[in-house]
């Protein structure tokens, strides 16, 4: 039986901490902590101006668990490229505290070394975010 999912040489620490979180080796928090530590790349079917607009993620998913498609390093977003040719370097931490409730995020989707995080995880983190900084005066 083959397996359908590309192979996966990690290129950094982001990759090497999902490899071993997913060999049982890296606790998951530390691993979401990485991810928000650490620019993601975000695939967009279209164009994205120097404003930001123009953005349209690729997601997977159906329409009542929708699932933002990014990457751990830039090389990653070219296996999705006929889907999504555009791709928008974003903070993990801004990525997470910018994405609309409901929608989950799936990190290297089509690689071996991929990760779901499901849209209440999503939440949660965003909540654990805005309590963790002060308001602004």
């Amino acid at each position: 039986m083959s397996n359908p999912l590309a192979p996966f040489e990690a290129e950094n620490a982001l990759e090497t901490a999902i490899m071993a979180t997913q060999a049982g080796t890296f606790p998951v928090p530390r691993l979401l902590q990485a991810i928000l530590e650490t620019d993601l790349f975000v695939s967009s079917r279209t164009e994205i101006l120097k404003d930001g607009s123009g953005f349209q993620p690729l997601l997977i998913g159906d329409e009542k668990a929708p699932m933002v498609c990014a990457f751990s390093a830039l090389s990653r977003p070219a296996l999705h490229r006929e889907r999504a040719g555009y791709v928008l370097r974003v903070n993990g931490r801004g990525f997470f505290q910018r994405l609309p409730a409901g929608y989950g995020i799936a990190l290297n989707p089509g690689f071996v070394a991929q990760l779901a995080i499901q849209a209440n995880m999503v939440d949660q983190v965003r909540k654990e975010l805005a309590a963790a900084v002060p308001p602004s005066p």
